[in-house]
């Protein structure tokens, strides 16, 4: 492995370290916007040095994740069960990644990102998991009117 390479996996294994820890902190506290902004900014890193590095997989990966998050941020996903797990499992991916570069997998031999995570990230930045509001209570029904009698 070059060592540009080498570099690269280092700090971002570190950066996905951090993430993963900043993600159960997240389940417990899913409002902590310096949280939200941490994750997003370990994603947007990591997706800038694998775009550098030509590590397309990881870079979709951090794409998803970093846009997963940045509708966190802003209100428009919330935060819910299905997108911590979606962000976990991205997580992972990214780690397993960053594992085989570290453990002498050259880049071109890299696993392709699952569809089923692809499509996870997109629920979840979509919030497709959110809970839905309650139907509105049913107006009663109007009393009858009396019957005219002539």
């Amino acid at each position: 492995m070059d060592e540009m390479l080498k570099d690269f996996v280092v700090e971002a294994l570190d950066l996905s370290t951090n993430v993963e820890e900043h993600l159960l902190l997240l389940e417990r506290d899913p409002d902590n916007k310096e949280t939200l902004n941490a994750v997003f900014r370990s994603f947007h890193t990591i997706k800038g040095g694998a775009g550098f590095m030509g590590l397309p997989a990881l870079v979709t990966a951090c794409h998803l994740t970093e846009n997963l998050f940045d509708a966190l941020r802003t209100g428009a996903a919330p935060v819910t069960p299905s997108a911590i797990e979606a962000s976990l499992q991205a997580s992972g991916f990214v780690a397993d990644q960053l594992n085989d570069l570290n453990n002498g997998t050259p880049p071109e031999k890299l696993a392709s990102m699952p569809a089923d995570l692809e499509r996870m990230l997109k629920d979840a930045i979509a919030g497709m998991d959110a809970p839905k509001a309650a139907p509105a209570p049913a107006a009663a029904p109007a009393p009858a009117a009396a019957p005219v009698v002539a």
